[in-house]
């Protein structure tokens, strides 16, 4: 590393807490979320049925693509991390894409010679609206998972079959339906019961 190049600073520090980033999921994922998810499915039969109502009710699901989703997350649930990845990657960045038209961006690029192309998934991470409407943790995360050539890439190793068997059990895969899980689970709408408890809190 150069000190004296500012690029090479700031890239070394981005290898570093994406090395950091990488540890902290893999130590989340062995220390907590398996162990946790090994309980609930010795005490409790989830069927994918409550998945489907989960993404149905959440208000960051496309409405079109609830089915998607719940099959994604009912693999995972399953403990079927590659299934749940190769399901939830492309939901992802079609729920990207969804964000942004929300907003009134128009996602689809009209090309000199007539056809249409749409924006590719680098442009939508990038772009400010994006980067406003996400938590900077959770933008992190997901370039992460999608782009960042320090980090996961998942997309591009596993839908270029870069991916040896070995390395699907990676614990990203995990930590990466985990992820899918959050969005679903914490855009649930808050309930009648709820909002006149917290009314009534203090």
């Amino acid at each position: 590393m150069d000190l004296n190049s500012r690029d090479s600073f700031l890239a070394a520090v981005d290898r570093e807490i994406a090395k950091q980033f990488r540890l902290n999921l893999c130590l989340m994922v062995s220390g907590c979320l398996l162990p946790g998810l090994d309980i609930i499915q010795r005490e409790h039969y989830v069927p994918i049925s409550l998945f489907q109502v989960y993404a149905i009710r959440s208000i960051l699901v496309p409405p079109d693509r609830t089915s998607s989703w719940a099959e994604g997350l009912f693999h995972g649930y399953s403990g079927n991390f590659v299934v749940a990845a190769l399901i939830l990657m492309p939901q992802v960045e079609h729920w990207l894409r969804w964000l942004l038209q929300s907003t009134g961006y128009d996602t689809v690029v009209r090309k000199t010679d007539g056809t249409d192309e749409h924006l590719v998934l680098e442009s939508i991470l990038a772009h400010p609206v994006i980067k406003d409407m996400l938590e900077d943790a959770l933008w992190y995360e997901l370039n992460f998972y999608f782009l960042d050539p320090q980090g996961a890439n998942l997309r591009n190793e596993m839908l270029h079959g870069l991916v040896p068997d070995d390395e699907l059990k990676s614990a990203l895969l995990t930590s990466f339906w985990h992820l899918c899980l959050r969005i679903v689970m914490l855009s649930q709408p808050v309930s009648e019961t709820s909002e006149r408890s917290n009314s009534t809190v203090g």
